[in-house]
């Protein structure tokens, strides 16, 4: 008997959990995350959307996907063929873009990503990953 209800409660979860997996028009997205493409995507489609149980994913034409909570709100942004545009790195706490201005002059980065427990982490192009705290100072680099 045991088994056979977690069975159901298993098949019921993961229902629900496909059932959140599913195709979502641009317009249907929350206001934060078209604002978001709107500004630092301007004039790119967004040919691919759909809504998680969790937030939206997007994906652009040249690779890039971009992951959203429910708010809307950006969590990680991760470019494929690309770079990510110096719009979004100038969002970040200032010391961030210090960092990579000094440090890493001419390095573009090609993921970010916020933290689970606050701060960022970032990948360059040259596969540097870099964490930093919330306002900005750098915890750990690596290569």
């Amino acid at each position: 008997m045991k088994k056979a209800v977690l069975s159901i409660v298993i098949v019921a979860v993961s229902s629900i959990l496909v059932s959140c997996n599913k195709a979502v028009p641009f317009q249907e997205l929350p206001e934060p995350a078209k604002s978001f493409l709107s500004t630092h995507y301007a004039g790119k489609p967004v040919p691919f959307a759909k809504s998680e149980w969790c937030g939206y994913e997007v994906l652009l034409p040249d690779g890039t996907e971009i992951e959203f909570n429910s708010d809307g709100e950006w969590e990680k942004i991760e470019a494929e063929h690309a770079t990510l545009p110096a719009t979004i790195i100038a969002t970040l706490p200032t010391p961030i873009g210090e960092y990579l201005a000094t440090t890493f002059v001419g390095i573009p980065v090609e993921k970010i990503e916020k933290g689970f427990f606050g701060g960022y982490e970032l990948e360059l192009v040259n596969d540097a990953e870099l964490e930093f705290r919330d306002e900005g100072t750098l915890k750990s680099c690596s290569f």
